[in-house]
């Protein structure tokens, strides 16, 4: 599978990856302020709208989330205006552009403490916290490294990187034009 919006999502200014390439022509700790500074007033504006629209439609803090995410404005914001963004941005759209071109697959994304990435294609009644259980047609989609992992390669490593890290995760479900958000705990291993 190739997508255009790897490519995209590769080219923005918070990239590491673009500035190992040679995309850049001042010094790292420069660039990664600017780019800092860029995704601070991303997220801040992203804060403005949800919280707007909290106030304007008078719905709970998660329902304004949902509703600012399927609105498509955080792309906008994000290639057209501050030209920027961190892995949760990047799996956020892809949580979308995946849903919008295979509206008929389940699309997830995975936000944990110390990355966020997706899930497509997870056959829904596989459990989320066992890997080795997930239908054979999965995929990791890191839309932030440009990288596709599927079941038997890589994912039992990705996922305990990401996930089996005794903390919280935030597990996004989009399915046709249906949007769902649940939180978990990963339990302590003995």
């Amino acid at each position: 599978m190739q997508w255009d919006i790897f490519k995209d999502l590769g080219a923005l200014d918070s990239s590491s990856r673009f500035y190992e390439e040679g995309g850049f022509s001042y010094p790292y700790q420069e660039h990664a302020s600017i780019a800092n500074d860029k995704i601070e007033a991303l997220r801040d504006n992203r804060n403005a709208h949800i919280k707007n629209i909290i106030m304007r439609n008078k719905v709970s803090p998660l329902n304004a989330i949902i509703q600012f995410s399927l609105s498509g404005k955080l792309k906008d914001m994000v290639f057209k205006q501050y030209k920027v963004a961190n892995c949760g941005e990047c799996s956020e759209i892809m949580l979308h552009e995946l849903n919008w071109q295979y509206p008929d697959m389940v699309v997830e994304m995975l936000e944990t403490p110390q990355h966020t990435f997706n899930l497509f294609n997870r056959d829904q009644s596989t459990p989320l916290l066992e890997p080795d259980k997930w239908n054979a047609d999965t995929l990791v989609i890191d839309a932030w490294k440009k990288n596709i992992y599927i079941k038997g390669e890589f994912i039992p490593q990705y996922y305990n990187t990401h996930i089996n890290s005794k903390g919280q995760f935030i597990s996004i479900l989009k399915h046709k034009k249906l949007i769902s958000i649940k939180t978990f705990k990963t339990p302590i291993k003995k």
